[in-house]
């Protein structure tokens, strides 16, 4: 179960950054990483639910206030089409012999902003 909380707000660039000790950029076969509506009253989204949206992936070096891994991107436009409320996020790293490792789920709380 997802026990992180990211708040962010619709319009904004959403950005959340993964670590991974164990990162080597290029050693992956494929990486993907989305959002998935939770529905109201749940803390896990059910296992039909679509992703609601395709997150960009980047690889981020260590430097002396973070350790190596990824940021997860959704671009403000992006973000502005999806509806308030909550989202869980993970990354799935399926590497050269196809194992899969998901890694870091979090929730996004994603709400309406006060200045519009």
């Amino acid at each position: 179960m997802a026990t992180t909380l990211y708040t962010r707000y619709r319009g904004e660039t959403i950005t959340i950054g993964v670590a991974d000790t164990g990162a080597l950029p290029g050693g992956e076969a494929l990486m993907t990483s989305s959002l998935r509506s939770i529905a109201a009253g749940r803390s896990a989204p059910i296992a039909t639910t679509p992703d609601a949206a395709s997150m960009a992936i980047a690889f981020r070096p260590a430097n002396g206030s973070f350790p190596i891994g990824w940021l997860l991107t959704l671009d403000a436009a992006d973000c502005t089409v999806l509806p308030s409320g909550n989202y869980l996020i993970d990354l799935k790293i399926t590497d050269e012999t196809g194992a899969v490792t998901i890694m870091n789920p979090a929730i996004v709380m994603l709400a309406e902003p006060a200045t519009l």
